[in-house]
């Protein structure tokens, strides 16, 4: 009778199994791990991106939402940050009481581009918008710190989620705050529900 394995060669194949059975497993991880996630709903409507560029400050996406209803979809834009995708800042468009729609983004360090469309005439046309890197404005107001003025941030008309707001004219903006130990944080100190804040510098 032929054997496939003399008495060495089975010996050594046993150990083999042994070692198999009880050898610790590696999990290998997977090329691409989900780092992070976000979503947005801001309405009860289809709200769908379009376009993502991405600069040293974060990225930008664009597309639109259903806030105004479904016959009125306007832009949308939101800047989040690079690390968590946590929202910076979000903006809306509505140029017309048709179908305005933001499709592309492309970013420098001057500004952002978004193009798209709206309905503006009735049919849609063109659109193409260049904003600013960050989310708010100089709208004139100062304060005094010493010899030095200080600017103070506003967020740009039309664009109100700060509660502290100012009424220049007939344009109401919003002032926004930041913590006290904020880089941007100015001297005026306010209280709110969510504890001492303080008055954003601009830029």
């Amino acid at each position: 009778m032929q054997y496939l394995f003399n008495k060495k060669q089975f010996i050594i194949f046993l150990l083999s199994i042994s070692f198999l059975a009880f050898a610790p497993k590696i999990v290998l991880a997977a090329e691409y791990d989900l780092i992070w996630s976000q979503v947005s709903n801001p309405s009860g409507g289809s709200d769908i991106p379009a376009g993502v560029a991405a600069d040293s400050s974060g990225i930008y996406a664009v597309g639109h939402d259903m806030t105004l209803g479904v016959n009125n979809s306007q832009w949308r834009i939101e800047k989040r940050s690079l690390t968590d995708g946590a929202l910076i800042w979000s903006q809306v468009s509505n140029q017309s009481d048709g179908h305005d729609f933001a499709y592309e983004v492309a970013a420098d360090s001057t500004g952002i581009y978004v193009v798209g469309g709206d309905s503006v005439p009735g049919n849609y046309q063109w659109r193409i918008e260049k904003r600013q890197i960050t989310a708010y404005i100089d709208c004139g107001l100062r304060i005094r710190n010493g010899i030095q003025t200080i600017f103070i941030a506003c967020e740009p008309a039309g664009t109100l989620t700060s509660p502290l707001r100012i009424r220049k004219g007939a344009t109401t903006y919003g002032i926004p705050l930041v913590g006290t130990s904020d880089s941007s944080a100015s001297a005026i100190r306010i209280n709110t529900s969510s504890g001492i804040k303080a008055l954003r510098k601009y830029p």
